[in-house]
């Protein structure tokens, strides 16, 4: 059964708790990993967002390709064609029109706010004029460079041809063709009826407005789901820009944000601080590709995207956790460990930086995204205590 299914029939008010008091962790649902041993809450949570996230982005979505179930989110035209600067956006896809799809749009929005509500982030790469529209802004043919750079290009040398070229160069008829790849004709017959210079303004009001509203009443049942979960006076506050930090967090790792909301803990925390191994780390991380540091972020928290800002740490009671490693006897053939429930990273003493860094990249790029901690007799041999510092985790490398 999805979580769409499990969801569909429960109270939606039960999806806003209170924030709790102290150290708690604020979720809407708990979540639980069949098969896998898991200890804590937050982890499998912020996992559940994350991994839905994957499942909902289909990296290679092709167009018009027949199958069971349409996906609510399709690679734009810009990434279909690798365009540069705008190759890495999803849209909204315009032929997911059904009442089950409509209801999964307002499912992803109950989501989102669900995001907005508890601090948890969904790893989507939505364009701006999706957004724009969830909280009201107007968009234009510019919004529409994000996902199709072809399209506009296209409008714009329609518009300027001179009229002694325009037959020999332009071949459009009154008919569009969609982000998903399904075309939609503008007027009676429009397949038919060739853009001519004398009706080109006319074609490209209508082919602009089509485009510009291909996913309307898509986002309208995501905002509703957003409102079931937030009130809407409060989303028309946020810009877009906004909503989408709100959501989504930081697309890029900014470790400079990480290491201001950063502890250190063990006996001497200070000590630890000023030691060459925590200096190693965060230069072994800045050295990083930005797809190795969110994978980093994977590792230690079970989400790859960190809250926008300081007060975001703030407000979610969030701050990353170094520790000493607790059992020294395995020197530099140990992993680093991480507890994904509480941000904890637990680091070895190495000797040497290109040592920490070879163990690091071992453990952050190898099965980074499991929930699975070691076997359950192993925790109970060593204790919680004494694996996890104190807090009860929910990942072991």
């Amino acid at each position: 059964m999805t979580s769409y299914q499990q969801m569909s029939n429960i109270d939606i008010t039960l999806l806003r708790p209170r924030r709790p008091q102290g150290a708690e962790p604020h979720l809407s649902f708990s979540v639980i990993f069949r098969g896998e041993y898991v200890v804590g809450e937050g982890g499998p949570y912020r996992q559940f967002f994350a991994d839905l996230s994957a499942e909902i982005q289909p990296a290679n979505f092709i167009p018009n390709e027949k199958k069971e179930a349409e996906s609510i989110l399709i690679p734009t035209p810009n990434r279909v064609g690798d365009v540069k600067d705008y190759k890495e956006y999803f849209g909204i896809n315009p032929s997911c029109v059904s009442t089950q799809d409509l209801s999964i749009y307002e499912y992803l929005g109950v989501l989102m706010g669900v995001c907005i509500r508890t601090s948890v982030h969904l790893t989507l790469d939505l364009a701006l004029i999706y957004w724009k529209q969830l909280v009201g802004e107007s968009i234009t043919l510019e919004d529409l460079n994000e996902i199709d750079v072809g399209f506009v290009n296209r409008c714009v040398y329609i518009l300027e041809c001179p009229q002694e070229i325009f037959e020999d160069t332009i071949f459009e008829t009154f008919a569009v063709t969609l982000s998903d790849g399904s075309v939609i004709e503008l007027c009676e017959n429009g397949e038919n009826v060739p853009v001519t210079f004398e009706n080109k303004n006319d074609f490209l009001i209508k082919a602009i407005s089509a485009r510009l509203k291909e996913s309307a009443i898509q986002c309208k049942a995501i905002k509703h789901g957003i409102t079931k979960i937030i009130p809407e006076g409060l989303l028309t506050l946020f810009t877009s820009e906004e909503l989408k930090e709100a959501v989504c967090g930081k697309i890029k790792c900014d470790l400079e944000l990480l290491k201001r909301n950063t502890e250190y803990g063990g006996n001497n925390p200070r000590d630890l601080e000023n030691s060459e191994q925590v200096k190693w780390l965060w230069e072994t991380l800045n050295e990083m590709s930005e797809e190795d540091k969110l994978k980093f972020i994977v590792f230690c928290w079970g989400q790859e995207r960190l809250p926008a800002n300081d007060e975001e740490f703030k407000i979610s009671k969030t701050r990353f956790m170094i520790k000493p490693s607790i059992n020294q006897s395995y020197g530099d053939g140990a992993l680093p460990r991480a507890n994904t429930c509480f941000f904890n990273f637990e680091l070895p003493k190495y000797s040497s930086k290109e040592i920490l860094r070879e163990k690091l990249l071992l453990a952050i790029r190898t099965d980074n995204r499991s929930m699975n901690a070691e076997q359950k007799e192993l925790l109970e041999h060593q204790g919680r205590n004494d694996m996890f510092g104190g807090g009860g985790g929910d990942d072991d490398y």
